[in-house]
């Protein structure tokens, strides 16, 4: 019996003994197999930071970047010009000379940036992944098409090779086997596409329901695409995916603008986003409205820096530097609250044009209020004008704003957006204007802040001008009146029959001073608000300062003169004002017009002046005199002539406000913050010579005054700059054909539509003017083609050779803008431009890159790299895109010819654009072909608008597809790929977001992927 227990534990010892080491033996395989999974995890995490890095250190070489750096800061890498001084910048993008042979563009690998093979990798072996391993194992071109990136797939010969790793964390091409003092201890393979030009399925398409006003308001963004217009065909059924996408959306217009504050990255509640690849792809076959075969044209992952990075406009420029550059030299808290450190950036975000809102007709702000702190302004009352920066006298610099310790301003962005030379140009010449006038012109910062109150009066939805008081000046807005365009010097009469003796007369004489009305712009792209507080109630033009001294003559029948002795008043600033009313507004838009009283037959000339209607003009003196018994020689004429000195005068607009307040708005020979005394002034003048003759006082009849009647005019009717000029004939009518005087014609700026006249730029009183088909240079001897540019400066440029034409004339939107481009409609305080965003001679092209619409984050998605965006995307792009800013009319002609377009300027600039600004210099290249090419600055413009607020050129985001293996080569065995023994494997899928300018991974999702 004891030998039979002693046997039984014995049994039961060698059980539980074999138990512990077969128990013991698992363990140690399911330890190893876990030890070699945590390794492969780690090599493939490894070798995504890896591929990653490959593209990091092409930014940092120097043969592509200068790199800046400031204390405490990481460096900014510039893109060198390549060639130097060349203007083209082609390592804003990867290497394109490292891309896989077969990927070129429009190809199935058109979205294959690198693969690891030795071409382009020195640590790539010869051993493509299609060699089996010592088990048999093998990656086939099946596996290699899981991201779904191509659109046929891969053959064996196009699949990337292994990249070995050795145990002391070391790539190489070369594997080594288990004995060796550093051996194998894994190996991955990878290949690197580009998502930049493909659209973001979290963003792109709107429901078909959308129409209209609702569909224009978010066309800035993916959102606003239209996806049936991408040819071929992507098959998106876009109301099935939107539907899955925003559910809950309700109004899909305000679902877009909220989300694009959010830089479409956070989800409203109920809504959804696709996070993954993977769950890309799986949507693809849920029935979501994706078809398999649009996954090579959709991403899930996009991501772009929102900060400005436009180059100096030249390398010493401190008032337009290079943007990406700025650091912060003060810290400071940021407005949105984060800090900005010393070496931080200065603009690490753009400047959100919807701020504009704040600035309402009725808003008043103190020191610190957003309004403050975003654009400067200070009132304490709806009805006084805005101040800037306490009643500054200068705009800073971006460098001295660092200074201060603070975000700039809206204006302070203005001023190093606009190139310093293209403001500021004072008269040249000598002009009727003071020279306090002058001075003002020469005054750069002045210039800024009147198209930065253009620019609020373009945005807000009242009709009332901004006013902004800087120094001693003010400057306003420009709205939707009639301005002062000029003024005649005209003498009225009429003569009437006496009964006796034979040839008497009764003649009836005033001296009058005439106003001329114009509203040069198109028609309003929204009707007169009926909100009384948003509309001037009337508007009123005043005189003041000093008119004279006077003297008349009589002149004969024998063309002999003889003094009169008369006077006339000199205190010109006590005659009544001239009332317009608001219903009578719209009659000065069609010309240029004297205002109109009830019961004078007043138009364009003034033929009478009527005692009782004195509402066209001043009164400077009157007479009625009896002429007896007049001897007429052969129907000699006879008349008197006026000869006037204009000392100290200044004619105002005003609008009356709904409280009754009146508001200057507009001045005739000067700044209307100029005192009295220093409008035109007897040191800038001569005598203006006016009189009537050419008539026969026997006819009885009244007549039009003759050929030696005065006027002095604005280059501009919304502006002073350069001052008035003057000139003396019949004086401009209704159609300024009919007028042959060729002193008129060269003095008035406006083309007489059946010829190529000249519109008259240049600041000159009198004399021969130069070549007549140029503009004014500026400051920096660049000539800048007025609005209606019609191909080249010779063809003279001129906003009315059609004054019916309205397409012609400048726009004034009166509701903020639906892209960032539209602050091309601004009057930009030189005569007959506006911002411009038209051609290689912009001055303004930075500002593109300097504003954003919405206020996004400083990282937003939804964005499309124009350097890489293929043609079908830049397609859909340039489809429904309307050239007028109503919506209405015509929509750019032939988009996939635009697409064509743009991508023969990218390869024209070296292959990429190195900033939004660039759009700019499109609308002018050879790359551009006639027929999108529209005379018409504000419709050509309409390239740009389709495309500057969804583009991004400086980050690349890039999926990195890695297959990792660990094992060894074992040490009895040798090390070609069939001697690999893989102990585990690992697929990682990796999207990165590189900034191209701090040269580092701003964003990344890593994904592990299921097989």
């Amino acid at each position: 019996m004891a030998l039979v227990v002693t046997l039984c534990i014995i049994v039961l010892v060698t059980i539980a003994v074999v138990a512990f080491f077969s128990r013991a033996t698992a363990n140690r395989g399911v330890e190893s197999s876990r030890v070699n999974q945590i390794l492969v995890d780690q090599l493939a995490t490894t070798a995504t930071d890896y591929v990653a890095s490959q593209f990091l250190g092409e930014i940092a070489d120097p043969a592509n970047s200068t790199p800046f750096t400031a204390t405490g800061s990481s460096p900014i890498y510039q893109p060198k010009e390549s060639p130097a001084g060349s203007g083209k910048y082609p390592s804003m993008l990867p290497d394109g000379s490292k891309r896989p042979s077969f990927a070129t563009a429009g190809s199935n690998f058109e979205n294959l940036l690198r693969q690891s093979v030795s071409s382009s990798d020195p640590n790539a072996s010869g051993v493509s992944t299609s060699q089996p391993a010592r088990t048999g194992r093998t990656i086939t071109p099946a596996r290699w098409d899981a991201p779904k990136l191509t659109s046929a797939g891969f053959t064996s010969a196009q699949l990337p090779a292994w990249i070995y790793v050795q145990r002391d964390g070391n790539f190489t091409a070369t594997p080594t086997a288990m004995d060796d003092a550093n051996p194998t201890v894994g190996r991955f393979a990878y290949n690197a596409y580009d998502l930049g030009g493909l659209l973001d399925v979290n963003v792109v398409g709107y429901p078909t329901t959308l129409t209209g006003n609702s569909v224009l308001e978010i066309k800035p963004s993916l959102a606003g695409l239209d996806v049936t217009n991408i040819s071929p065909s992507l098959g998106i059924t876009i109301d099935q995916l939107v539907a899955w996408r925003n559910p809950t959306s309700g109004n899909y217009t305000a679902l877009v603008r909220n989300q694009a504050s959010q830089g479409f990255l956070t989800p409203l509640a109920g809504d959804q986003l696709v996070p993954t690849r993977q769950d890309l792809i799986q949507l693809a076959g849920a029935n979501k409205g994706i078809p398999a075969s649009a996954l090579p044209g959709l991403t899930h992952f996009s991501r772009a820096v929102n900060a400005p990075s436009a180059p100096a406009v030249s390398a010493s420029n401190l008032v337009n530097p290079f943007l990406a550059n700025l650091r912060v030299t003060t810290a400071f808290t940021r407005r949105d609250g984060t800090e900005a450190r010393v070496g931080d950036l200065l603009l690490n975000r753009r400047f959100p044009l919807r701020k504009l809102d704040l600035l309402t007709a009725t808003a008043t702000a103190a020191s610190g209020s957003d309004i403050e702190r975003y654009f400067g302004l200070t009132r304490s009352n709806p009805g006084d004008s805005w101040t800037y920066r306490g009643g500054a006298i200068s705009i800073l610099t971006l460098d001295q704003v660092a200074a201060a310790g603070r975000d700039p301003d809206f204006f302070e962005l203005l001023k190093a957006g606009v190139a310093d030379g293209s403001v500021g140009k004072p008269a040249t010449f000598k002009t009727l204007a003071a020279n306090g006038n002058q001075a003002l012109e020469g005054d750069n910062d002045l210039q800024i802040l009147r198209i930065g109150a253009n620019l609020i009066d373009q945005w807000d939805n009242d009709n009332l001008p901004t006013r902004i008081a800087s120094g001693s000046a003010t400057q306003i807005g420009v709205e939707d009146l009639p301005y002062l365009y000029m003024v005649m010097v005209a003498n009225c009469w009429q003569s009437t029959p006496l009964p006796a003796p034979p040839n008497s007369y009764n003649v009836q004489y005033a001296l009058v001073l005439a106003p001329k009305l114009f509203n040069p712009h198109g028609n309003s792209t929204v009707a007169n608000s009926p909100d009384a507080t948003l509309n001037p109630q009337n508007i009123r033009i005043r005189m003041s300062g000093f008119f004279g001294p006077t003297s008349f003559s009589n002149y004969n029948s024998s063309g002999s003169a003889s003094p009169l002795n008369l006077t006339a008043p000199t205190n010109v600033g006590t005659l009544p004002a001239i009332e317009i009313p608001r219903s009578s507004f719209e009659f000065f838009r069609s010309a240029v017009r004297v205002p109109q009283g009830a019961t004078g037959q007043i138009k364009s000339q003034i033929s009478w002046w009527n005692q009782a209607d004195p509402s066209c003009g001043f009164v400077l003196y009157q007479r009625t005199s009896d002429l007896l018994g007049i001897t007429l020689t052969g129907g000699s004429p006879q008349g008197w002539f006026a000869f006037l000195n204009a000392s100290g005068m200044m004619m105002v607009a005003e609008y009356q406000s709904s409280s009754g307040q009146w508001v200057v708005y507009d001045s005739l020979a000067g700044n209307a913050d100029l005192p009295d005394t220093t409008g035109i002034t007897a040191t800038n003048t001569e005598n203006w010579s006016t009189g009537v003759t050419n008539f026969t006082i026997a006819n009885g009849t009244k007549s039009l005054p003759g050929t030696s009647q005065h006027f002095i005019t604005k280059w501009d009717p919304r502006s002073n700059r350069w001052g008035p000029s003057h000139g003396w004939g019949t004086g401009p009518d209704d159609n300024p054909s009919t007028n042959s005087d060729p002193i008129v014609r060269r003095t008035l700026p406006f083309d007489p539509p059946e010829t190529n006249t000249t519109l008259g730029m240049y600041p000159e009183r009198s004399g021969s003017l130069p070549s007549p088909d140029k503009v004014v240079p500026g400051l920096d001897n660049i000539s800048r083609p007025n609005d209606a540019w019609r191909g080249n400066l010779s063809q003279k440029p001129n906003p009315f050779r059609r004054m019916s034409d309205m397409n012609r004339r400048p726009t004034i939107l009166q509701r903020p803008f639906r892209s960032v481009a539209e602050m091309g409609y601004a009057f930009r305080d030189t005569p007959w431009q506006t911002l411009s965003f038209f051609d290689q001679t912009s001055g303004d092209a930075t500002l593109l890159d300097l504003f954003s619409l919405e206020d996004e984050p400083g990282l937003t998605a939804g964005k499309l790299n124009l350097n890489v965006a293929g043609p079908s995307v830049l397609t859909a792009l340039f489809s429904n895109v309307p050239k007028a800013a109503d919506g209405t009319g015509a929509t750019l002609a032939n988009p996939a010819g635009l697409a064509a377009n743009l991508a023969a300027f990218r390869t024209a600039e070296g292959g990429a654009l190195v900033s939004r600004s660039r759009l700019a210099a499109f609308l002018s290249s050879s790359s551009l072909t006639q027929e999108n090419a529209e005379n018409v600055k504000s419709r050509r413009e309409a390239i740009v608008r389709a495309v500057a607020d969804v583009a991004d050129t400086r980050t690349w985001n890039l999926l990195v597809d890695v297959i990792a293996q660990s094992g060894r080569f074992p040490a009895d065995g040798g090390t070609a790929a069939g001697d690999f023994v893989v102990e585990a494997e690992q697929r990682v899928w990796s999207s990165v977001a590189i900034d191209r300018y701090l040269g580092r991974v701003v964003a990344r999702q890593t994904e592990r992927v299921s097989e």
